[in-house]
């Protein structure tokens, strides 16, 4: 059986806007937020296909500063469509996150791509990436 990534788990402070920023930037759907909402689940949601989810927990500002810096996610990937990846810089900015440099070709999964780095509006850095098709 082949390694695939099931799952990214992000510490939060905003679970609703982050939920809301990711889903509008790729159009992806949420899954258990009323749950989260009624209190029946710890955490929601995002579906990015049939085997990946990103989780969104909830956390106080004091409980994220205390946390051990060398334990903190560097970065998660988001490989795209091309026009998803032009559209990515216009939805980042207006759902108030934040462009980290410029587009250029990086190694990943499945060879070199054109990749952008972005933070989320509570810092967290993604990349966009899109195969060359």
């Amino acid at each position: 059986m082949p390694v695939e990534l099931d799952h990214i788990a992000l510490n939060v402070m905003d679970v609703e806007r982050l939920l809301r920023f990711y889903a509008d930037i790729f159009g992806l759907e949420t899954e258990r937020v009323a749950e989260w909402r009624e209190g029946r689940v710890p955490f929601p949601s995002l579906r990015l296909n049939g085997h990946t989810i990103i989780d969104f927990f909830p956390s106080r500002a004091e409980e994220l500063k205390a946390k051990d810096l060398k334990g903190l996610l560097n970065h998660f990937c988001f490989a795209v469509t091309s026009s998803t990846f032009d559209s990515a810089q216009e939805r980042v900015h207006a759902l108030g996150g934040e462009v980290v440099g410029e587009p250029r070709q990086l190694w990943g999964a499945r060879g070199m791509a054109l990749s952008r780095y972005y933070k989320d509006p509570e810092g967290n850095t993604f990349e966009v990436r899109c195969y060359q098709e």
